[in-house]
C-alpha cells in the first residue's frame, strides 16, 4: 500500500541538514542520513567482489574500457582489503579509502557495489536481524523519484510487514531496495542514501549488536558524527 509522503517528514526534521556548497563544510556524517534521536549506529559494508578474469591487481578501473564485460568472482570482504593494503578498518572505511590509494581509482580486479542499491541477499539477512524487534508492527519503505524508472518529481512511500521489503526490493519500478526503512514506532531506521555505496542502521544497543553478528553480513559501529562523505578516512591512507 501506498502512503502520503507526510510520513517521512519526521525523518527530516530529525536528521542535520545537507550543505555541500558551504565554505566551511567539515563533511557529511551519520545524523544527516539518520535521525539524532538514536545512541546507537553501524555501517553495514555492500559487497565487494573480485573479477575472475582479471590478474593484473595492479591495472586500475581508468585504465580500462568502463564497457568491458566482468564476471563476479569471490566476495571479498572491506576488513580483508583494509589488512592487504595496510589501511587501519576504521568506522570511516569504504570504497574510497581504497580508491584514494589510486589517486581516486579502483584497482580493476575489484568489482565495488552500486551506490544506493543492496543486493537482496543483504535484504533477507537484514529482514532476519530486524524481525525479532518488529513483529506486530507496521513497516515504512521510501523511495525518492531519483529510484523511479520514470522521474516524475514525486516520492513513494510503501507501508506493511517487514517481509515486503523482500517484494519491494526485486521490483524494477522503484528500482532496488528502500533508500529508508522503518516501523511505525521509530525504534529503528535504515538507510541506503543513493550517493552511498554502504548502508546506515541506527537503533538500539541490541539491534546493532543483531546485525555485527550476523557472519552473512559486514557491519562497524559507527557514530552519530562518523563522516561519510567521499573525503572521510583521508588520515588513514598514506601521503
Amino acid at each position: 500500500m501506498i502512503v502520503p509522503n507526510p510520513y517521512f517528514d519526521w525523518i527530516q526534521k530529525e536528521t542535520d541538514q545537507v550543505n555541500n556548497t558551504s565554505s566551511d563544510w567539515k563533511g557529511n556524517v551519520v545524523t544527516h542520513c539518520i535521525p539524532k534521536r538514536y545512541q546507537y549506529f553501524c555501517k553495514i559494508f555492500h559487497r565487494m567482489y573480485q573479477d575472475k578474469n582479471i590478474s593484473n591487481e595492479q591495472l586500475l578501473w581508468r585504465d580500462c574500457d568502463p564497457n568491458e564485460e566482468f564476471v563476479l568472482g569471490n566476495l571479498i570482504t572491506y576488513k580483508e582489503l583494509a589488512e592487504k593494503y595496510r589501511l587501519n578498518y576504521t568506522k570511516e572505511f569504504s570504497t574510497n579509502s581504497i580508491s584514494m590509494l589510486f589517486n581516486r581509482s579502483l584497482p580493476r580486479y575489484l568489482i565495488s557495489p552500486e551506490e544506493g542499491d543492496m543486493e537482496i541477499d543483504m535484504v533477507k539477512e537484514i529482514v532476519k536481524n530486524l524481525n525479532p524487534f518488529s513483529q506486530g508492527k507496521r513497516c515504512y519503505f521510501y523511495y525518492p523519484f531519483l529510484k523511479k524508472r520514470h522521474w516524475d518529481g514525486e516520492d513513494q512511500i510503501f507501508q506493511g510487514a517487514l517481509e515486503e521489503v523482500l517484494v519491494l526490493s526485486t521490483k524494477e519500478d522503484p528500482l532496488g531496495s528502500p533508500t529508508y526503512w522503518w516501523p511505525e514506532d521509530k525504534s529503528w531506521c535504515l538507510c541506503t542514501d543513493f550517493d552511498l555505496d554502504f548502508t546506515l542502521f541506527g537503533g538500539t544497543k541490541e539491534m546493532v549488536e543483531s546485525i555485527l553478528n550476523n557472519p552473512l553480513l559486514e557491519a562497524i559501529w559507527v557514530d552519530s558524527n562518523t563522516r561519510i562523505d567521499y573525503r572521510a578516512d583521508e588520515g588513514n591512507v598514506p601521503n
